[in-house]
């Protein structure tokens, strides 16, 4: 089996064939203006809607600087939907969640009603949760208030009890976040209040385990103050803390969410990898983030392992989003700086911690992102870049895993597509006769494998066509 546990072989009659394995390339679809009407700085992941396009915010820019929503289509044309003008929230920073009810619902950093505190509301509220149709009515359901949280920088996760859960960096009794219940009728209910021992401001959002309970982290607090690994249960008051963040040996201050991963595992990343002791003068000395950042695996009993330690500029380092699984198993995500250019990269990582890097950002499709990958409904990926493209605000790009391709040579006929991959599955076999336009990929038909693994599917349109290319993915 491959790097991508699967691969595209042929039976042509009377045909040369070669089987070459292509470069992967971000290819951008979309350029945040240089005049931040249409919004500025994407710093989330991009949520597929039920129409098939995708839906995401920006952080700031729009008609009055506080951030919009947008809706942007696989060929790159967008909509902005809402303009953030601080009465109704500012400054997004998390990806949308869509709810049972058809709306989507989100989070502001800032906005709503003020409450005179400068250091949680920026003059402008201390952040609001909020619901959004698919046409961009906008419907406000929580003010943070600071004593009911603060600052939501993460996103919300539906539960199978249909409410919604979510946490604030900041607020709540302690001042260092909560975590929260909200039903899609506005109920509110605080479950945990983080208070340092058991964690401190998270600014990520939950995620869902195989076993039924929430996971995530904290950017600071734990035993160590540099953040920590959490379990939660879902509509009840209680969290266990997992793994506490030493600065030493298993990363610094995890500022993304986890991912769960096809063994039950969970994954995620920290920006930093150890703190650095340095010396003010004689007798003072600080701790200081250092290093390139990590990717850790962590069991639900909590056992941590570091899997990656980026110590390659040139590979890409400091990882800031939140890792995507792929349809191979494997993961995908960004760093936000190295690579060739050290504007970031794309990379993929395998469970046991094996890292390739598969695209460097070179500006034009975008820099410096920190939002993650969104697989679209043509198996390929799609995500923002916070800065860069052609107006230097940010860009929306396209990752094809174009896996491996076919080069016919000769005149037309039939062609045989033969496939070894899982025994026994469904099988996806994507064709093009232009790999330079991702977009361009069509599904040719699905192949159901045998208990060898093996299947075959026929393309009769391959009259007069000088090249085509194929390649696998899961439905």
């Amino acid at each position: 089996m491959n790097r991508l546990a699967t691969y595209l072989s042929s039976i042509v009659a009377a045909w040369s064939v070669a089987l070459t394995a292509h470069a992967q390339t971000a290819v951008p679809i979309f350029s945040f203006d240089a005049s931040g009407t249409n919004g500025t700085y994407p710093e989330a992941n991009l949520t597929l809607g039920p129409d098939g396009n995708f839906y995401g915010t920006t952080e700031s820019g729009g008609a009055t600087t506080n951030g919009t929503i947008f809706k942007v289509t696989t060929n790159g044309s967008l909509t902005t939907l809402v303009n953030f003008n601080g009465t109704n929230g500012a400054n997004p920073l998390a990806a949308l969640t869509l709810g049972p009810d058809g709306y989507f619902y989100g989070t502001t950093e800032y906005g709503g009603n003020t409450i005179g505190n400068s250091s949680l509301d920026a003059g402008l509220g201390a952040g609001t949760v909020f619901k959004m149709t698919t046409n961009g009515t906008l419907t406000t359901m929580v003010n943070f208030a600071a004593t009911n949280g603060a600052n939501p920088h993460g996103g919300l996760i539906l539960a199978p009890d249909g409410n919604f859960y979510g946490t604030t960096a900041n607020g709540g009794p302690a001042g260092d976040g909560i975590l929260f219940c909200l039903t899609t009728g506005g109920a509110f209910t605080t479950l945990t209040n983080f208070s340092g021992a058991n964690g401190a401001n998270p600014v990520a959002g939950l995620t869902l385990g195989s076993d039924g309970n929430f996971y995530g982290t904290t950017e600071n607090g734990g035993s160590a103050g540099y953040g920590t690994v959490f379990k939660a249960k879902w509509a009840t008051n209680g969290l266990t803390t997992l793994a506490n963040f030493n600065g030493t040996n298993n990363g610094v201050s995890p500022q993304v969410g986890l991912t769960l991963g096809p063994d039950g595992n969970l994954y995620g990343t920290t920006s930093d990898s150890y703190l650095y002791l340095y010396t003010v003068f004689p007798g003072f000395t600080i701790n200081i983030p250092s290093g390139n950042g990590t990717i850790f695996q962590i069991t639900t009993n909590g056992t941590l392992t570091t899997l990656v330690d980026f110590d390659n500029y040139t590979a890409g380092v400091t990882p800031n989003a939140k890792l995507t699984l792929g349809p191979d198993g494997n993961f995908y995500g960004v760093t936000y700086t190295g690579g060739s250019d050290n504007l970031g990269t794309i990379f993929e990582v395998t469970t046991n911690g094996t890292l390739t890097t598969l695209v460097s950002f070179d500006n034009t499709n975008g820099a410096y992102s920190t939002a993650g990958l969104t697989l679209g409904p043509d198996r390929n990926f799609y995500g923002p870049a916070t800065s860069g493209g052609a107006g230097g605000n940010g860009a929306v790009f396209e990752f094809a895993l174009p896996l491996y391709s076919i080069a016919l040579a000769g005149g037309g006929g039939n062609f045989t597509v033969s496939v070894e991959s899982y025994p026994s599955s469904t099988n996806r076999i994507w064709a093009t006769t232009n790999l330079a336009l991702p977009s361009s990929w069509q599904v040719l038909g699905t192949v159901f494998t045998d208990t060898n693994g093996l299947g075959q599917l026929l393309d009769t349109n391959t009259a007069d066509i000088p090249a085509k290319y194929y390649r696998l993915s899961y439905p």
